[in-house]
């Protein structure tokens, strides 16, 4: 019910109880859909074998975000019978909601990401923005394809027998530690090897991963400082948004509409 300017939110189950935090699931899955968060008063009811919970909810904004959500709110028309329709914003949700539900705590690290991109985007500064979007797809990559990329297991036993080896080194013990250290973190995928599975997979572009890598560099290691100029910082960032999204929905199963910000035009 999204009359006289507010949502209201109305899930009844017949089961014993609601799922724990099913209000934060819903909340998350609609903040990443309409690309803003929701500040509900929540009430709970129980009459007979039905539990119900009610979200109500005023529109409040950030002044001056400067995010998009993965889908503008325009009127899509089904491809077959040309009547309007909200499919792919009702498959977006339900796809969100589905994969983060089971999660056992109140927030889900997505909304955690998904909350700072928001948050920065309301800032004065597109670098603070640019840095974390940038950072926010590592921890995506982090959290959601936590075993991608890694090396097989014939390439790790080589990384052992290369750790065996400087054992017997009669260097520095700490000098040492720190090469051993440094071989050790080669059976750990670096965001750059999800990227490139990712590629192949088709779930993004290479030319995207390179977009990231060049947002994430040239702000964390020159931030405020780096000689970008702001057109080409601009588009950068638009490319990155785009990523950011589609890392979400490979994670989350989605196929299907989105808007390409990276690209002129949309």
């Amino acid at each position: 019910n999204d009359s006289n300017n507010c949502l209201q939110i109305h899930v009844a189950t017949n089961s014993d109880d609601l799922p724990p935090y099913l209000e934060e699931r819903v909340l998350e899955a609609l903040f990443f859909v309409l690309g803003r968060p929701l500040h509900p008063t929540i009430t709970h009811q129980r009459i007979g074998q039905q539990t119900s919970c009610t979200l109500h909810s005023h529109r409040r904004h950030l002044f001056g975000v400067r995010l998009k959500p993965p889908l503008q709110v325009i009127h899509f028309s089904h491809p077959k019978t040309e009547k309007l329709t909200a499919e792919p914003y009702r498959k977006l949700f339900d796809k969100y909601l589905a994969y983060t539900l089971p999660y056992r705590k109140r927030h889900h690290p997505l909304w955690g990401q998904l909350n700072a991109v928001y948050e920065a985007s309301a800032g004065t500064f597109i670098n603070s923005q640019a840095l974390t979007v940038a950072v926010a797809i590592e921890s995506i990559l982090g959290s959601e394809f936590a075993n991608l990329g890694k090396p097989s297991s014939s390439e790790r036993k080589k990384i052992d027998t290369a750790i065996k080896y400087w054992d017997a080194w009669s260097g520095t013990p700490g000098l040492k530690e720190r090469i051993k250290g440094a071989i050790s973190q080669l059976k750990q995928s670096r965001a750059g090897d999800k990227m490139r599975v990712l590629a192949k997979r088709g779930a993004i572009t290479a030319e995207a991963a390179k977009a990231w890598q060049k947002l994430r560099n040239t702000n964390v290691h020159a931030y405020q400082r780096h000689s970008l100029p702001s057109g080409q910082l601009r588009q950068l960032l638009s490319i990155v948004q785009t990523l950011f999204y589609q890392l979400v929905f490979y994670a989350i199963g989605y196929r299907g509409y989105y808007h390409d910000y990276g690209t002129r035009g949309w």
